[in-house]
């Protein structure tokens, strides 16, 4: 086996390399790019220096898109917006990038982000921690923006790394499939409280302002549950990932460690990342991302008066048996469900976001087939 990069990095490694320079490493990356995934405001009020900003939100953290069957926010970001990114913080095949930010849910999503869109993981840092343990370490943080760089001409379609969408992130369609097989090579891990595992009705709030929630609650079939704030330690600000003896602990607890690939997701792309992280980043274990989450598997429900928004005979449901567990419908329990939104139940496709990301970069499903889907490739 060739040499594992490490992704995870420390304050003090850091700080180390800021105040002396990246220098070269093992794989010719020479130059250094900190980011930092946070709000406007959380931005000015004190980052890493000479990060720059990442917004936590859809204009670069995720967008609204359609897997074929409805549209549903949270999802991976665009080439545009990642294009949009890259160039003007000037990351190209020469860059190491360094992932900061204020909390590890946006942290973990901008990782995985890259990391669908082709970065290898020797070309990514991300530090265990956030802004705040960076200062609890001992070190300043800044309040002003580095000088903006001369825009590069670098694209996600020109990444050293083979596109990775399909090994990195489980469309809605391949969760189908998952959740109906009994292969013991796959392992679904749900990183929701066990109050939503469970099936707690009125869990799941799909429009916060209208007090809306999904269809129904549960979890997706043979899903052992795996609570992602129980990977973390430290307080809310300063959140980090458990050391990897203990991510490997909690893995084992489930009998997870040495399967060939575990499928995660959680109420929707933000919160299951953390998993993503741990497990892609932190221990080099095969993983995919079901970035839709329960706010999208829960909303795939008949139309009848249980709430679902799809024709009662429309393949594409997920309250079955089949598909779904510890089904509890929030309609008749007096929560009022969402009804917006565009549904074809009878869509030739649920994968249409993986499809469409190959297209926009010139590749075809060949050019994937003979990927492997370990990570770090």
């Amino acid at each position: 086996m060739g040499l594992v990069p490490e992704v995870m990095i420390s304050p003090e490694t850091l700080n180390s390399w800021l105040i002396m320079g990246y220098g070269v490493d093992t794989y010719g990356y020479y130059r250094m790019v900190v980011l930092a995934v946070d709000s406007p405001e959380g931005y000015r009020q004190g980052h890493v220096p000479g990060a720059y900003h990442l917004e936590e939100s859809p204009a670069d953290l995720w967008s609204t898109r359609s897997n074929g069957i409805s549209a549903n926010s949270f999802q991976v970001a665009t080439r545009a917006q990642m294009d949009a990114f890259i160039r003007r913080a000037n990351i190209d095949s020469d860059a190491i990038i360094v992932i900061t930010g204020s909390r590890m849910t946006a942290i973990s999503r901008a990782y995985f982000n890259f990391r669908y869109w082709g970065f290898p993981r020797q070309q990514l840092k991300v530090l265990n921690g956030t802004s705040a343990t960076y200062a609890a370490a001992g070190f300043a943080l800044r309040t002003e923006a580095p000088p903006v760089p001369e825009p590069c001409q670098y694209s996600v379609c020109s990444t050293t790394g083979p596109a990775s969408f399909s090994n990195v992130r489980a469309s809605f369609a391949d969760m189908l499939l998952v959740a109906e097989d009994n292969d013991v090579g796959t392992v679904i891990i749900d990183s929701r409280s066990p109050e939503e595992y469970s099936g707690k009705p009125g869990s799941t709030l799909l429009n916060r302002d209208k007090r809306e929630y999904v269809a129904f609650e549960g979890h997706i079939r043979t899903a052992v549950n795996i609570d992602y704030q129980t990977l973390l330690v430290g307080q809310s600000n300063t959140n980090q990932l458990l050391p990897k003896e203990d991510l490997l602990q909690a893995l084992n607890k489930h009998n997870l460690v040495g399967n060939n690939i575990s499928f995660v997701y959680g109420k929707n792309g933000q919160d299951g990342s953390v998993l993503f992280l741990a497990l892609d980043a932190a221990l080099n274990l095969p993983v995919k991302l079901y970035d839709g989450g329960w706010s999208q598997w829960g909303q795939m429900a008949g139309n009848s008066a249980k709430g679902g928004p799809l024709q009662e005979d429309s393949p594409w449901r997920t309250d079955s048996a089949s598909r779904s567990e510890s089904i509890s419908y929030n309609k008749p329990l007096g929560f009022i469900v969402t009804t917006g939104g565009t549904y074809n139940s009878y869509a030739t496709k649920g994968d249409a976001i993986n499809s469409l990301d190959l297209e926009v970069c010139g590749k075809t499903g060949e050019d994937i087939k003979t990927i492997p889907i370990a990570p770090g490739y």
